[in-house]
């Protein structure tokens, strides 16, 4: 079983910002990530324990954070915006995973799992999200096996689907749930959102064959 590595008290986050569209560039982030230490083990024969995160030990952080779950690898780990270009935010784990991420919670990229999103779009998607529902056209690129980009055009029908309260780390928010059932020239998917206040608190989204769905939470 495969953990990401996990944030823990007392580190030196402040240098990663996120304010506006700023670059920060790999070297800033992969300098203070670096810097993360992991309590978990990697001993034969047993699988390694996940290190909980806490509120508390999260509180020098002063960039977004998203706790990140991929059930089909059983991982679970901790990503930290390391810095945001026209309006992407680029999410590092300390294990060099990657998660590009439009409008705070929309995956539009991923580098580190192998069969990644090279780059999506999906124009419209959060005003469905935050207007009750409609109709938006998703654009996945994926590299195939000849190292060329592989175009998939989708189209995905954005309906709500419930209301109720989730809690993550031990703060509750008030959400609407939305579906957005997708089908095209790549098969056919479901994504699944929890909105309130206008913020993706949490969703499950499909990324690719290989690594199917993620599941995500917003911390802060």
């Amino acid at each position: 079983m495969r953990y990401f590595k996990h944030v823990i008290a007392g580190l030196a986050l402040g240098a990663i910002t996120a304010c506006g569209n700023t670059d920060t560039g790999p070297s800033v982030g992969a300098a203070v990530l670096g810097g993360i230490t992991s309590r978990v083990t990697q001993g034969k024969g047993a699988a390694p324990a996940p290190v909980e995160i806490t509120r508390a030990s999260l509180a020098s952080v002063t960039s977004p954070v998203l706790i990140a779950q991929v059930p089909v690898r059983q991982s679970r780990g901790t990503l930290i915006q390391a810095r945001m270009n026209q309006g992407v935010g680029t999410y590092l784990s300390a294990d060099n995973i990657a998660v590009m991420i439009r409008d705070g919670g929309i995956v539009v990229g991923t580098r580190g799992f192998g069969d990644d999103v090279m780059a999506a779009s999906v124009p419209g998607l959060m005003g469905a999200l935050t207007s009750g529902g409609g109709t938006v056209t998703r654009t996945v690129q994926f590299l195939n096996g000849e190292d060329r980009i592989d175009t998939y055009t989708f189209t995905c029908k954005v309906t709500a689907a419930g209301s109720g309260d989730i809690t993550i780390l031990g703060r509750t928010h008030a959400t609407r749930k939305f579906a957005e059932v997708c089908s095209g020239t790549g098969g056919q998917f479901t994504n699944t959102y929890w909105v309130g206040g206008g913020v993706i608190w949490q969703s499950h989204q499909w990324i690719s064959r290989t690594v199917g769905r993620m599941i995500l939470q917003k911390v802060k």
